[in-house]
C-alpha cells in the first residue's frame, strides 16, 4: 500500500499533473497509485521530492520519532500553510530545535 493517492489529493492535483511533473505517463502513475505496478527507485525519489516527503512515507511506513518523520511532519505543515520550503534552509540549530519541539507538541495534542 502506498500513499500516492492521499498525497495527490492533499495537493488537489490530477494524476496527469503529477505524471507530467515527474516525467512519466498518466497510465504509469495510475498503476502506481492503484498498487498495480512497482515504482523503481529513480521514480520513488522523484515522487518524494515532488511531494516533499520521504520514500518510506510514500511506501506506507508509519511515521516514528526519527528525524525523517519530524521532517515529514514539518513538510506537511509547510505545504498545508502554502509556505515555501526554501525559506527554511538557513535556520540555526536553536530554531530547528524549537521547530521540532513545536511539532512534537502539536503531534501530542492530536493524539488526545
Amino acid at each position: 500500500m502506498n500513499r500516492l493517492k492521499e498525497l495527490r489529493s492533499e495537493k488537489g492535483l490530477l494524476q496527469r499533473e503529477v505524471a507530467e511533473a515527474i516525467e512519466v505517463s498518466r497510465p504509469t502513475y495510475n498503476h502506481w497509485e492503484n498498487g498495480k505496478g512497482e515504482i523503481d527507485f529513480k521514480n520513488l525519489k522523484k515522487l518524494a521530492e515532488f511531494y516533499n516527503v520521504t520514500i518510506d512515507y510514500i511506501l506506507g511506513y508509519e511515521p516514528t520519532d526519527d528525524p525523517q518523520s519530524v521532517y515529514h511532519d514539518a513538510m506537511e505543515i509547510i505545504n498545508k500553510l502554502d509556505i515555501k520550503p526554501d525559506k527554511f534552509k538557513n535556520l540555526t540549530d536553536e530554531q530547528i530545535e524549537l521547530a521540532k519541539q513545536l511539532l512534537k507538541t502539536i503531534q501530542e495534542q492530536n493524539k488526545k
